[in-house]
């Protein structure tokens, strides 16, 4: 009985042993969280009862696109090592935007669980000017005001470890870059907001991709009833009525 009570595990606990070798072969592709990948290698996975999986091994990057800012980037390098848990690899990717004059990039390092992200450029210039490059395709000098606050503000993102952080630095209550939220074309556009008060919030708007801007006001006036008021690129009142079953 003392032994049956020694050896004896949690009721319901499963943990299986594992040993596998994984290769990819040479069609393996990846789509998802903005990237399009085909992916080359193989990696051993390994796990004893009771213990995190851990695996070693390689995969590579052969061809794909990564999307930052809107913008697809080619994968010049993309190299993927597994030298302990399966969950945290060691990551290196290049993305560059060619054939322009000063040509542009992403590079990705460090580990899965905490990487890095920096601009690169060829030449090297300094990091507005890359930004610039990598999302308009020229210059700085030849941006309009509208590109150079969004330029500013897709760097000041890119150099912080989230948006909330860097919208609390700021005072803010939303800092994020993504589809427009107030009628915007664009795909990729900066936005910036704060609730003034309980029932009143502003909201601004800036495309990454041209010039267009757009202030939203948005007053509660009560549980059922709000007023949006939109100026800039888009102009408009709008009375909206939500009913609540709550």
């Amino acid at each position: 009985d003392k032994l049956a009570q020694a050896t004896e595990k949690p009721a319901g606990s499963f943990s299986p042993h594992v040993d596998i070798e994984v290769d990819l072969g040479d069609d393996f592709r990846f789509r998802g969280a903005d990237a399009d990948l085909l992916l080359r290698g193989s990696m051993h996975v390994k796990s004893e009862p009771y213990l995190p999986i851990q695996a070693s091994g390689t995969i590579s990057v052969a061809d794909g696109t990564y999307e930052v800012f809107g913008r697809k980037l080619a994968i010049e390098t993309g190299l993927i090592n597994f030298t302990g848990p399966l969950d945290n690899p060691s990551v290196n990717i290049l993305a560059m935007r060619r054939n322009q004059e000063v040509e542009a990039g992403v590079q990705v390092t460090g580990y899965a669980r905490q990487v890095r992200v920096k601009l690169v450029s060829e030449p090297n210039v300094a990091d507005e000017e890359k930004l610039s490059w990598l999302l308009f395709g020229h210059g700085s000098a030849s941006s309009g005001l509208g590109q150079q606050q969004a330029a500013g503000a897709a760097l000041a993102l890119l150099n912080n470890s989230g948006g909330k952080r860097l919208a609390q630095g700021f005072g803010l209550d939303a800092f994020s870059i993504g589809a427009s939220e107030s009628g915007l074309n664009d795909q990729q556009v900066v936005h910036l907001g704060k609730a003034v008060s309980e029932r009143f919030y502003v909201g601004y708007e800036q495309s990454l991709a041209g010039a267009a801007s757009i202030v939203k006001f948005t007053w509660q006036f009560s549980r059922n009833w709000s007023a949006v008021v939109r100026a800039g690129a888009v102009n408009s009142l709008d009375a909206l009525f939500t009913r609540r079953f709550d």
